[in-house]
C-alpha cells in the first residue's frame, strides 16, 4: 500500500569485500512514453536530485547530459510529467554522478536511458548495512510530503523566475483544489470553479484596473486640448498632463500596474495545472483527458509553429 520500497544492502566481513570503506553502486532506469505527446512529456521530465540538502533540477534535453555531485546526496531521479523514479539512501551518498540520453527516434518511445553511480561511504567494521529506497510512483504532492525528504519539490508547482509561484499553488490553489474535488463530481467543473476563484481573488485588483482606464478614457478630450495647446512643446504638455492626472486622482500606472500584479496569478494556474496528476485520465465533454490537449480533428499533415490536431478549448 505504499509507493515505495525500502531495501537494504547487508555485508559480513566488509572490511575484507571492499576498499576504503567505500560501496559503488549503479541505478539504471529506462523511462518510456506514457503520456500522448511524446514531445511534450519529454519537455516535462527532469533529472531531480537533493544534495547537500538542497533540491534542484535538470532539464532532459535534446540528447542528454550528465552531472556529477561531489556533495552528499540523499537522493536521486527522473521525473516524467506524472511520474517519478528514484533511488534514496537514508544515510546519503557520499557522492554520485548521473548520466541519461535521449533517444531521437522517438518510435521507440523512450524518453530517457539514465545510469546513476553512487559511492557509498560504509561504517569501519566487519559488518555494513546500507538502508536504500525506491520510489517508484505518481509525482504527487501529498504522497511525496508524507516521506518527509523533499521529495515533495520534485513537483514543479514554479520553476525559474517565477520558482515562488510554488509558494501560491502550495498554500492557496492546491488546498481549494482538494476541497473542489471531494465535493463537486466532474473535473471539468472543478476547474471552473477553481478558475473562477482565481477571478475573485483578483476582482479588486481589475476593479482598479478597470476605474483607471475609465478616468483615462473620460480625460482623453482634456489631454487632446492640451495637446493642441502646447504643440510641440513636449514638456509644457507633460507637466500640464500630470497636474490634470493628479486632480482628477489618476495614476499613470493604474492600468499596467494591476495587469502586472496579475502575472504571478496566471503563471501559478499554468504550473499547477501541468503539473496536477488529479486531471491524469480525466474527461469532460469531448476531451478525454484534461492533462493533455484536447483534439476534434486530426490533421492529415503538421503546420509548422501549430500541430497536427485542431483544439476546440483552445479556440474558444
Amino acid at each position: 500500500n505504499d509507493y515505495i520500497l525500502d531495501f537494504a544492502i547487508k555485508m559480513e566481513g566488509a572490511d575484507k569485500l571492499v576498499s576504503q570503506n567505500t560501496l559503488n553502486l549503479q541505478w539504471q532506469i529506462q523511462t518510456n512514453q506514457v503520456e500522448k505527446d511524446h514531445e511534450y512529456e519529454k519537455q516535462q521530465t527532469h533529472i531531480c536530485y537533493l544534495a547537500d540538502g538542497n533540491f534542484d533540477f535538470i532539464m532532459l534535453g535534446n540528447s542528454g547530459d550528465d552531472k556529477k555531485f561531489d556533495k552528499p546526496v540523499d537522493w536521486l531521479s527522473v521525473k516524467q510529467q506524472f511520474f517519478i523514479s528514484a533511488l534514496v539512501n537514508k544515510n546519503k551518498f557520499q557522492n554520485a554522478e548521473i548520466k541519461w540520453t535521449v533517444p531521437s527516434d522517438t518510435s521507440l518511445h523512450i524518453i530517457a536511458q539514465t545510469i546513476a553511480n553512487c559511492r557509498i561511504n560504509l561504517s569501519a567494521g566487519n559488518t555494513a548495512n546500507v538502508p536504500l529506497q525506491l520510489y517508484y510512483g505518481p509525482s504527487d504532492y501529498h504522497v511525496l510530503k508524507e516521506y518527509n525528504n523533499k521529495m515533495e519539490n520534485i513537483v514543479p508547482y514554479g520553476s525559474g523566475i517565477f520558482a515562488f509561484v510554488k509558494y501560491i499553488n502550495r498554500h492557496v490553489l492546491l488546498p481549494v483544489f482538494d476541497l473542489l474535488i471531494k465535493n463537486v463530481a466532474s473535473m471539468g467543473l472543478v476547474i471552473l470553479l477553481l478558475t473562477l476563484f482565481i477571478r475573485l481573488l483578483t476582482s479588486p485588483i481589475l476593479y482598479k484596473s478597470y476605474v483607471s482606464g475609465a478616468k483615462m478614457k473620460a480625460l482623453k478630450p482634456e489631454i487632446d486640448k492640451l495637446k493642441e495647446k502646447h504643440g510641440e512643446d513636449k514638456q509644457a504638455f507633460s507637466m500640464d498632463q500630470m497636474k490634470l492626472w493628479k486632480t482628477a486622482g489618476v495614476s499613470p500606472l493604474g492600468g499596467c500596474l494591476p495587469a502586472v500584479l496579475q502575472i504571478p496569478i496566471f503563471m501559478s494556474l499554468y504550473y499547477f495545472f501541468q503539473s496536477n496528476i488529479s486531471l491524469r485520465g480525466q474527461n469532460f465533454l469531448w476531451a478525454k483527458d484534461l492533462a493533455a490537449y484536447d483534439s476534434i480533428y486530426n490533421l492529415p499533415f503538421n503546420v509548422p509553429f501549430y500541430g497536427d490536431h485542431i483544439s476546440l478549448f483552445t479556440l474558444t
